[in-house]
């Protein structure tokens, strides 16, 4: 009878370490993936959010990530990151660094559009007051080759500017860039909406266009990694694409959480984050993340006509939609 009882205590013994490792008679938990996740904006700001959203929101982690966001200066600094493996995947890379970048050979595929449409105002210091008395001017930018540049280039094109005609001034963030045309030291900047929304309090600053009325077409960010990344970690961009449409679907709808979450994430004071929610286009919020063949042929075909690249990779060559697709099988489209 002991020797029953010995052996069923073992038997119960063996079913709690079960029931414990199983979670309560589900699948065992694996271990979460240490992912390097790259963000091209520092210090962050409210139209790169998604990405930290996804994070506070747990979204990483239940796609089987410990998620580590590295923030870094611009979209050339972010894709050299990229390609020397100092991140596993860019989450927010501008559209033109990107689709530059692979036509010029680099190893990196686009798998999510993080946003669609660029929020951004091309502003300028007075006595400036239209595109064309940008040919000799300066403009900031967070870098050479970074959507920053690529954009006020093609504002330039479309207005019949040869782009070349202005010089472009490497500076940083959204924030840097607008305190030096808020400071005389530069002449123009594209000003995210946050800067936008201040705009009251700098009357020497003014509004020469809104990109997303005079470029809807052109792409904005993308999420990339590299070939290689996406053939030997599935799991990882696959994670990464699922949590950032769940990101956007939960920014889409809950701006107070969202304020709130962009808040402790730049220090910029509550009331100016929601205002600039606000003016935000509503494709800013990628919900489904695909990319139209329409869309990615315009941007490339402007980017070539600027003078930035000479032949873009096809449509089929630089984005690949299948971890989009499985998201949404599961998720389900909005």
């Amino acid at each position: 009878m002991t020797n029953r009882r010995g052996h069923l205590r073992a038997i119960a013994g063996i079913a709690l370490v079960l029931m414990v490792s199983l979670g309560a008679g589900g699948p065992a938990l694996a271990a979460l993936v240490k992912t390097r996740i790259g963000a091209g904006v520092s210090p962050p700001s409210m139209d790169t959010i998604v990405i930290y959203v996804a994070n506070e929101q747990g979204y990483f982690r239940a796609a089987g990530l410990d998620a580590e966001i590295l923030a870094f200066r611009g979209g050339t600094t972010n894709a050299k990151a990229l390609l020397a493996g100092e991140i596993d995947v860019s989450a927010e890379m501008g559209a033109s660094t990107a689709i530059v970048s692979a036509a010029k050979g680099a190893d990196m595929r686009a798998y999510y559009v993080l946003s669609g449409v660029p929020p951004y105002y091309l502003v300028a210091r007075a006595p400036i007051s239209r595109v064309t008395e940008l040919a000799g001017r300066s403009i900031a930018v967070s870098g050479i080759g970074a959507i920053s540049y690529h954009i006020p280039r093609a504002v330039l094109e479309r207005a019949g500017v040869d782009p070349e005609k202005a010089k472009y001034v490497a500076i940083g963030s959204p924030a840097d860039r607008f305190r030096a045309v808020v400071a005389g030291k530069v002449d123009a900047t594209l000003a995210a909406p946050v800067e936008a929304v201040q705009l009251e309090r700098y009357p020497q600053v003014r509004v020469l266009v809104k990109i997303p009325e005079v470029l809807p077409e052109f792409i904005y960010e993308l999420t990339v990694a590299k070939k290689t990344t996406a053939q030997q970690k599935p799991e990882v961009v696959g994670g990464v694409v699922k949590g950032l449409i769940q990101g956007a679907r939960f920014a889409a709808r809950n701006k107070e959480a969202v304020v709130r979450i962009a808040h402790k994430i730049t220090n910029v004071d509550e009331e100016t984050l929601a205002r600039s929610y606000d003016i935000f286009p509503k494709e800013h919020w990628s919900v489904n993340g695909e990319l139209s063949r329409s869309q990615y042929e315009f941007s490339a075909n402007l980017l070539t006509r600027v003078g930035y690249m000479k032949e873009p990779l096809p449509y089929a060559e630089f984005f690949d939609p299948r971890f989009v697709e499985s998201a949404l099988k599961e998720l389900g489209r909005w």
